[in-house]
């Protein structure tokens, strides 16, 4: 439909048809906005479609042991200069820069093959003790135990899991975010941490459409900070005020209460 500005691709397991391909281009192409998760069983259904950004899905996913934690949750850090570039930027002083790590389960690591036309940026980024994992079999199977091995290929660096990209369009700015994981957005990723740390996935979820938006989501409810925020109270005031409101107001109460019921009597 005309009337949809952002489409989320969420991890496809097999690849589009013909049909669905074009109706995807035909959005592309009139600068629509795009959020597309990748994942390591469906490098055959994404390629196809983010080959025309100049990037693609490797083989393998992405592997950080932890004692508390699976091996496939991986985090990844926001882009501080990116991060605050895109997002703090349509809204001054927002939460979303308080926090800049993004637990990921299941990752792809994403690759820039060449650039075709677009203003490309890392948006999110593992730490260099990550590596990727190509034995298919453990991958397919979280029983087996994983093993670092570059004889049998697995490489050991700071892997890409989040690649941005803007381009002007029909006179209007087109933003394309490409994941390696779409996790961080469904409702047990938004809230889900890593070695004790809180993540700010459902910040990162939220900043995307507002960058996508132009700042026009979520609806701006803020409102300026209150001048007036302090008391002139001191110690003496105080007793002042319990001597009033705990002691004369009684006091006043109780001989009004007398004063009704002795008159009423004497009638």
């Amino acid at each position: 439909p005309d009337d949809i500005n952002i489409l989320i691709i969420a991890d496809p397991k097999i690849p589009y048809s013909e049909i669905e391909l074009e109706n995807i281009q035909n959005f592309i192409d009139r600068g629509g906005n795009l959020i597309i998760g990748a994942g390591p069983l469906g490098q055959d259904a994404i390629n196809p479609l983010i080959k025309q950004f100049g990037v693609y899905a490797d083989k393998g996913k992405l592997v950080e042991p932890s004692r508390n934690d699976d091996d496939d949750l991986v985090l990844s850090t926001l882009d501080s200069l990116i991060h605050k570039n895109i997002f703090e930027t349509l809204r001054p002083n927002s939460p979303i820069f308080t926090k800049n790590t993004v637990p990921l389960v299941i990752v792809d690591s994403l690759e820039l093959a060449h650039n075709l036309g677009f203003e490309t940026f890392n948006i999110m980024n593992t730490a260099d003790t990550v590596w990727k994992e190509l034995n298919l079999e453990s991958i397919n199977n979280p029983m087996i135990p994983l093993f670092y091995d570059q004889k049998d290929g697995d490489e050991m660096k700071s892997f890409c899991t989040g690649i941005g990209m803007t381009r002007m369009i029909n006179e209007s700015k087109q933003c394309i975010f490409i994941s390696g994981s779409i996790d961080f957005m469904t409702n047990g990723g938004i809230g889900i941490a890593k070695n004790n740390r809180s993540s700010s996935n459902g910040r990162l979820l939220v900043g995307l459409l507002r960058w996508m938006t132009d700042g026009e989501y979520p609806i701006y409810a803020e409102r300026p900070k209150k001048s007036d925020k302090r008391t002139s109270f001191t110690k003496s005031s105080v007793l002042a005020m319990k001597i009033f409101f705990f002691g004369v107001m009684p006091l006043f109460f109780f001989g009004t209460m007398f004063y009704l019921l002795s008159h009423r009597k004497r009638k």
